[in-house]
């Protein structure tokens, strides 16, 4: 299987656009919704209000926007509601909140133009309309809502103003969603009455794997009337004048994906890491009492061992290098599991233009170090008793351990963030 190439030219106002310029200027609605657990909608806006909006606005004035936000999309009944929870054992928000929720991220920094992939997919008819109502209020203010929508019912259909049909590469339609009708019926296909408009345009463009060769046919008959007409005409003028333009041009736009400074970005991955870590602490308490119990199974072997001969020596030695290995790799897989459920949060916020990768690895691990070393000095404090070695040396073995704990899950973030690299690139 060949390659897929794709080229083209990105322009906005006469300017050619970066990734980086389009993450500045514009809001992208995925059709996942990705959050992480233990926040509640409120606080998850907090955060999204710190690394989204501009360094130069006021903490009071973010603030000020969440709370417009919470209003604009009647999020402010759930606003103190947890977004899920990993255990289940409390109820989340439904999932058009938190799609309401996915849309109320990207409107904090009010953009120009708001792209949306299948919002309304996964949610019943009912909360499927409640999310392009908002859509069309979005509109409705002054913002440019692009959309690809799944097989929308009749009702959504008609709320939309301009539509795009394209397929096998080629544009179909473009123009005011109430001519696209008309449009089909000069190219000889006639909607029949009381049929779902967009059921009806996929069934005409789609291409039958029982005749192929047919249903290519029909579309580039209707790809080429759309060309030769007067709209297509004038949007391939348009197109060439937008490229000469550009090429006699100089002036590039360019911006900075990052809206927050570093230290705002490390403040607000800080206290959201901090926040998430202080609802689960009953895992902290399974973690330090797992490892007491871990170190009281294995110290139990050593204890009695007579240090002073050769082969108690011998066996202490022993003893010591279990302790190296227990810390390291329980740390190693314990990092490395602690990590990867959030690689698709990371990435994804990431290239929002929301906080660089040192910031995130950083606030990762400055808040889960202090967890890991109370669970790690739990375990020494009580394999080296049962060890029954001279306490006066303690603190030098408390730095070693400290030490390697550092180390150790350093390497587990390095691991880590390898993999996630590989699956992302291989699209798994």
């Amino acid at each position: 299987m060949g390659k897929l190439e794709v080229s083209g030219t990105r322009i906005a106002n006469n300017a050619l656009v970066t990734p980086n310029n389009l993450t500045a200027l514009s809001g992208y609605v995925q059709q996942d919704d990705l959050f992480i657990l233990g926040l509640t909608v409120r606080e998850h806006l907090c955060f999204q209000a710190m690394v989204r909006m501009h360094c130069g606005l006021s903490k009071e004035e973010k603030w000020e926007r969440v709370e417009e936000v919470l209003d604009e999309l009647e999020l402010r009944d759930v606003q103190h509601t947890l977004i899920s929870s990993a255990t289940n054992e409390v109820e989340g928000i439904s999932g058009g909140e938190k799609k309401r929720l996915s849309f109320a991220c990207e409107v904090l920094t009010s953009p120009s133009l708001l792209f949306c992939d299948e919002p309304t997919s996964g949610l019943d008819s009912h909360m499927a309309s409640s999310v392009i109502d908002v859509m069309v209020k979005f509109a409705e203010q002054g913002r440019t809502v692009l959309t690809t929508i799944h097989q929308p019912s009749s009702l959504i259909f008609s709320k939309m103003d301009q539509l795009m049909l394209m397929s096998e590469g080629r544009t179909i339609y473009l123009g005011p969603a109430s001519n696209a009708l008309l449009f089909f019926n000069k190219c000889g296909f006639e909607c029949p009455s009381k049929y779902n408009p967009a059921d009806f345009f996929i069934d005409a463009l789609a291409i039958n794997p029982a005749d192929p060769e047919r249903s290519r046919k029909k579309v580039e008959k209707i790809a080429n009337k759309f060309k030769e007409s007067r709209v297509g005409i004038d949007l391939e003028n348009e197109i060439e004048n937008d490229l000469k333009y550009l090429a006699l041009s100089e002036e590039t736009v360019s911006r900075s994906p990052y809206k927050a400074s570093w230290a705002t970005q490390f403040i607000a991955l800080c206290w959201r890491n901090a926040t998430n870590v202080r609802r689960g602490g009953w895992i902290v308490l399974v973690r330090v009492l797992t490892n007491m119990l871990t170190a009281l199974s294995f110290g139990s072997l050593y204890m009695g061992i007579d240090s002073s001969t050769l082969s108690g020596a011998v066996s202490i030695n022993g003893g010591l290098f279990l302790l190296v290995a227990v810390l390291a790799f329980s740390n190693i897989f314990l990092t490395i599991n602690v990590f990867n459920p959030e690689i698709k949060i990371f990435f994804r916020e990431h290239f929002s233009g929301m906080y660089r990768v040192d910031t995130f690895y950083l606030a990762k691990g400055i808040i889960d170090l202090p967890i890991s070393l109370v669970s790690n000095i739990a375990f020494l404090m009580v394999f080296y008793g049962l060890l029954g070695l001279s306490w006066a040396k303690f603190p030098a073995v408390l730095v070693i351990v400290i030490c390697t704990v550092i180390s150790v899950s350093s390497f587990g973030f390095m691991i880590a963030s390898i993999v996630a690299t590989i699956f992302y690139v291989l699209g798994l």
